[in-house]
Order: structure tokens, then C-alpha cells, then sequence
């Protein structure tokens, strides 16, 4: 690969049924804001929170298909976010716990379903590599 390329941003982008509903998710149960809509009605929205961008498109070509997607959304204070998080209307699949993912990397992390069974694994580090 050329040394001259620097990946700087992923936004992972899902399909959705609802994207209100979807929007109306990210921005109560995360926290997210509303940083792009296009169209009336909405057919595709950003949402964010501070460098974490997912963008949601609503379900318009069948080559397309509704979740289920995964990502992997780190964050600082997985506790807080975790107190948060658990006493809303959400589907959780992994509860609150450390993950040791190998070569001396461990994190806290919990796995919630979207609205479109989209997949999130939010975690914190909280051991680096030596």
C-alpha cells in the first residue's frame, strides 16, 4: 500500500426502515445530534458524536438490505455511558464486562441492537500494549 495514503474517518452506514425512528435511537439512547438530513421526507441522515459519524439511509433499492450491520464505537467513560444506556428501551446482547481482544488490549464493553438489529459493540481500553 502507498505510504503516501492516510485512512482518516469511517462512517459506517446503515440501512433503515425508519429513519426518524432511527435518528430518534441514536439521539436518545447515545446521545447523538443531527449533523446532515437530505430530502422531505428525510431519506438519508447523519448523526454524531464527537469524531463518531454513522450515517443512516433509508431502505429505497432492494440490493440494499435493513441490518443487521456491526460496528465498534470506542468511548472514554464506558460507565457512565453503560448507566445511561441500560435503563432505556434497548436491546442488549452483551451486558457491561472486560474483553481481553489479544496482545495485551483488553476493554469494557457492552453490545446493544439498534431499531434495524444493527449491531453496536461500544467498549473503552482500558489496558494498552506494552
Amino acid at each position: 500500500m502507498n505510504s503516501l495514503i492516510n485512512f482518516t474517518h469511517v462512517g459506517p452506514q446503515f440501512v433503515v426502515q425508519d429513519i426518524n425512528a432511527s435518528i430518534d435511537f441514536y439521539k436518545n439512547v447515545l446521545g447523538f445530534v443531527v449533523d446532515y438530513e437530505k430530502g422531505s421526507p428525510v431519506e438519508y441522515a447523519v448523526v454524531y458524536s464527537g469524531e463518531v459519524y454513522i450515517h443512516l439511509c433509508l431502505q429505497k433499492n432492494q440490493q440494499f438490505k435493513i441490518g443487521p450491520g456491526c460496528c465498534f464505537i470506542c468511548v472514554s467513560n464506558i460507565d457512565k455511558l453503560w448507566e445511561d444506556v441500560k435503563g432505556r428501551q434497548v436491546e442488549v446482547i452483551q451486558f457491561l464486562q472486560e474483553n481481553d481482544y489479544g496482545h495485551n488490549v483488553v476493554f469494557k464493553d457492552f453490545v446493544i441492537k439498534d431499531l434495524d438489529e444493527n449491531i453496536l459493540r461500544i467498549g473503552q481500553q482500558i489496558t494498552k500494549k506494552s
